[in-house]
């Protein structure tokens, strides 16, 4: 099934996320760190191609780069909420991050 356009802006943003969530989620667990690289290494190398397509078409709509409004903005604000919640809530939206790794499939 081919790949469509809503499917690769869809995994270049979720991976943008991603990113950005993890960076917060590894600052206090180096264990989280390694989980994260393993299954985001792996979740990219099967959706190489619509990360592809996805920042292409991103770009070309001008929703790239560090000032807003962009998706790369939205996702370090939104990324930044993990800092202010509690500890347990925290722990459960970064446990929940490694679990979309594992379920997240594009066609």
């Amino acid at each position: 099934m081919p790949i469509t356009d809503n499917d690769a802006l869809s995994a270049y943003i979720f991976a943008t996320q991603s990113e950005a969530h993890a960076q917060h989620c590894s600052a206090r667990s180096s264990a989280f760190h390694e989980e994260f690289e393993r299954r985001y290494n792996a979740w990219r190398k099967a959706n190489d191609e619509a990360l592809s397509r996805g920042e292409a078409l991103a770009r070309s709509k001008g929703m790239v780069g560090d000032q807003p409004p962009s998706i790369q903005a939205y996702a370090k604000m939104t990324a930044g909420i993990l800092d202010s919640i509690p500890e347990d809530d925290r722990q459960r939206r970064c446990d929940e991050l490694l679990q979309m790794l594992l379920q997240r499939n594009m066609p």
